[in-house]
Parts: structure tokens; C-alpha cells; sequence
């Protein structure tokens, strides 16, 4: 998989969910709405182990609701890493975006969500990653103690004719009070075929409706392992 695919499957979301269920790290997004009045921060320590090399990532995003319907967000990723011995930090992703949640539906909801990525080529740059689009179809059920959540994409590099489509399959369930687990599959298909699919699980324990710690785990099933393990937090303001 080249650097200029990393970054679609690389991406760290963290979602809140405004339901019955607790909030949980999650790869796949949901349709919920930061509400208009309040703002998001969610950010998170990750380790990622790839081809024997280890790496460092601190991410963030930042949501913010401007209707009822829509949400804006901005996303950034550091990444630390080992090169000849010695410990380099630089801008791995910057995204901006926005979801319009179009359609609600008893216990279903329908969102679009676009995102841009900001093209870094500074010279304190790790890993460049391209400037692109990212285009996904959001869908989530919601049950009486767990739902079932998914999502189908098309990912592109600006100027480029290089594209992948992508998906990502959800269940979660709400274990005991304040504490959830999920379990997902994900992945996604590349113009030249080449193939990425990677399974996840997580644990959330909610400390109050506006605090929340969280843990992950990840892997790629079909190369070279590619471990990432995380914890993060969301508050909300």
C-alpha cells in the first residue's frame, strides 16, 4: 500500500453517540449531530506497529453543530517516529469537514459526510500525504441496547486519478451502565485492486454526560501486520 492510500484507512475517528448507548472509538462514523449549542474535543495516544517499526500518533478533532442537521470538524494527526535512531515528529493528516444528517427515521438515521484533507509537503513532514476528497454514506440503527452502524465511501487524491472505495461495518452494545464495547470490519478497495481489510474493538466507560475514556485495538488481516492500540477521551463542552 503506497503513503498516498495510508492516510484512508489511517484515519482515527472518535464518535459520540447521543443516545442510550455510551460513546466508543469507532473507525466508522455515525450520523449523530454535535448539538448546535455545545462544541466536541476529542483526542487520543496511539501506538502503531507496522513492518517491525514503531510509531506514535496524537490525535484530535474538534466538532462543532451548526444546525440541527449539519456539523462542521477539523481533524489533525502528529505522528512520532523512530528514522536511523532518532525520534522525528511532523504533521501526518489535517482534515476539514462537514456532515448533513438528512433523514431520521424511528430508530434509523441517514447522513453524507465530506471531508477534505489538507495537502502537507513542509519539511518537517513524516510521511506526506497528498491533498483529497473523502465522500462517505452514513447509516446507523439504533436497538434497545445496541446498534448497528455502516458506511460506504469513495476516497480521491486531488490532480491524481488514484481513488479507493471504502466501507466499514459496526456493532456496538451497551454491556452495563457506563460501559460499552464495539466491535467493526473495515476496509477498502484501490482503482489498481489491491485490497485492505482490518477488524477493530473497543471499550468506553462513561464518567459523566460530559466525560468519557476509551480504548481500542485494530489490525490489518490480509498483509503485513499493521497493530495500532489507543486510548482516548471525549469532552464535551
Amino acid at each position: 500500500m503506497t503513503k498516498k492510500l495510508r492516510f484512508y484507512i489511517k484515519i482515527i475517528v472518535f464518535v459520540l453517540f447521543f443516545s442510550k448507548m455510551s460513546a466508543q472509538t469507532s473507525y466508522t462514523e455515525t450520523p449523530e449531530i454535535t448539538p448546535k449549542q455545545h462544541w466536541i474535543l476529542e483526542s487520543a495516544f496511539l501506538r502503531e506497529q507496522y513492518n517491525g517499526e514503531t510509531d506514535t500518533h496524537w490525535s484530535s478533532m474538534i466538532r462543532k453543530g451548526i444546525s440541527k442537521k449539519i456539523e462542521v470538524r477539523l481533524f489533525y494527526d502528529l505522528l512520532g517516529s523512530m528514522y536511523n535512531k532518532e525520534f522525528r515528529m511532523g504533521l501526518l493528516s489535517t482534515l476539514l469537514g462537514l456532515k448533513y444528517n438528512y433523514k431520521t427515521s424511528n430508530n434509523s438515521q441517514y447522513a453524507i459526510l465530506v471531508q477534505y484533507q489538507l495537502g502537507d509537503n513542509t519539511s518537517n513532514s513524516i510521511d506526506f500525504n497528498p491533498s483529497g476528497y473523502d465522500l462517505q454514506w452514513v447509516i446507523y440503527h439504533q436497538f434497545s441496547n445496541s446498534g448497528l452502524g455502516y458506511n460506504l465511501g469513495l476516497s480521491t487524491i486531488v490532480n491524481e486519478a488514484q481513488f479507493a472505495y471504502t466501507y466499514a461495518l459496526n456493532y456496538n452494545h451497551l454491556l452495563h451502565k457506563n460501559w460499552s464495547i464495539y466491535l467493526e470490519y473495515f476496509g477498502n478497495f484501490t482503482k489498481d485492486q489491491s485490497v485492505v481489510h482490518r477488524w477493530g474493538t473497543g471499550l468506553s466507560y462513561q464518567l459523566s454526560n460530559t466525560i468519557q475514556f476509551e480504548s481500542t485495538i485494530t489490525n490489518q488481516m490480509n498483509a503485513a501486520s499493521n497493530l495500532i492500540c489507543g486510548v482516548g477521551i471525549n469532552i464535551i463542552i
